[in-house]
């Protein structure tokens, strides 16, 4: 009986021992942690989320030709471009979410090293401090590698009116007949004056219509069978290169049009407690993105719609804090909330799509130390637990 006693008795000491032991290690709220001085730990951060609102907008260029004023007199073109315009259009938006550490959400694991027994944890950590795991096995310490491909350039030529290029001074040949009386007999004597002189707006016109039309007559020429010789694909290349031509030539009348993707990305970090719509930048459909201060373009606004799928959880935390006066030791990790994110301007709504927001969700504790525990360390999730 006195055996059985006895060794009931050690068993309850031991487990009293190991239950003290592993309360030794503990995890505060950096906030509300009191004084902490001469106390040993680290110290991990749970993720808020930012938004990465990336823009790509298409620039529209109406640039005229250098020719246009003489369009109509030598080519019967009422209507071209007489101004450089641009036009600027938001064609897609695009809602990334990242993750870096929440200022308000830093904890402090405080770890006693008097005890003599084992109470080791093992803490896996980002390089910006943002809690990864808890005891991670290798198989469960896998690093994700995501890939984004931006597709958002430009395309500039390199000159816009090739065969404006020209010369810009033509040879002017005058001929001066001078008539010497010599001994009764009339001699006349010729004499050729060359000087370069410089081409006018209205004489290139000229000679680029003229030019057109001779590009037309050969295209005529070459598809009517003129030369009487089967080119076979040859004929399809040369009639390509003359409309080519043609058209090039035809620029400088009727100017061109020039189109350009810019991409800019805009940040933005949703506040839970901020209600209504929020801007984001400045934008106007002839000038592009603005200065915020600036008193043209438009807002654009971003809308957040939580979807409350935490709310229920909060209400339960807050509930079993009131209740309960042993609290758990384990990490503290967030649940996030789902949200409908949209991109609204002038009153439309021009992007929607559904994300997780981190500070928009509830904070909860884990039940202790003990269990392998991996996280999101997007959203600060439980994405992983092993029970010990």
């Amino acid at each position: 009986m006195k055996k059985i006693i006895g060794t009931a008795l050690v068993l309850v000491l031991a487990m009293l021992l190991s239950t003290d032991v592993f309360s030794q290690i503990k995890v505060y709220p950096v906030g509300s942690a009191g004084s902490l001085i001469n106390k040993e730990g680290l110290f991990y951060s749970l993720p808020r989320t930012l938004l990465r609102v990336d823009v790509i907008v298409e620039m529209k260029e109406e640039i005229p030709g250098p020719l246009h004023a003489y369009a109509e007199k030598y080519m019967g073109l009422g209507k071209v471009p007489a101004l450089h315009t641009s036009q600027y259009q938001i064609k897609e938006i695009r809602v990334v979410p990242i993750a870096q550490p929440d200022p308000d959400q830093s904890y402090f694991v405080q770890i006693d090293r008097k005890s003599k027994e084992d109470k080791s944890v093992v803490l896996s950590l980002t390089e910006s401090g943002i809690i990864k795991g808890v005891n991670l096995d290798q198989a469960m310490d896998q690093v994700d590698f995501r890939r984004v491909d931006e597709n958002a350039g430009s395309k500039n030529d390199a000159s816009l009116f090739d065969y404006f290029a020209d010369y810009n001074l033509y040879k002017s040949i005058d001929t001066i007949a001078r008539r010497i009386s010599i001994d009764a007999a009339n001699v006349e004597r010729f004499l050729y004056n060359t000087s370069w002189l410089e081409r006018g707006l209205e004489q290139k016109s000229k000679e680029a219509s003229e030019f057109i039309a001779k590009i037309r007559e050969n295209r005529f020429l070459l598809l009517t069978g003129y030369q009487e010789i089967n080119y076979g694909e040859g004929m399809a290349y040369m009639d390509g290169e003359l409309k080519k031509m043609e058209r090039e030539y035809m620029s400088l009348f009727t100017g061109r049009t020039k189109k350009e993707s810019i991409l800019k990305s805009f940040t933005f970090i949703p506040q839970k407690n901020v209600v209504g719509n929020q801007v984001v930048f400045k934008f106007s459909n002839s000038e592009g993105f603005l200065k915020s201060n600036s008193s043209r373009g438009s807002n654009v606004y971003i809308k957040i719609i939580s979807h409350q799928n935490t709310l229920s959880i909060d209400r339960f935390n807050r509930l079993v804090a009131v209740l309960e006066d042993v609290k758990p030791t384990g990490c503290y990790y967030r649940i996030p909330e789902k949200v409908t994110i949209q991109v609204l301007f002038d009153g439309e709504v021009i992007h929607e799509s559904e994300q997780l927001i981190s500070q928009y969700g509830t904070v909860a504790q884990t039940p202790s130390l003990k269990s392998s525990i991996e996280f999101n360390t997007q959203t600060g999730m439980i994405k992983r637990i092993r029970l010990r």
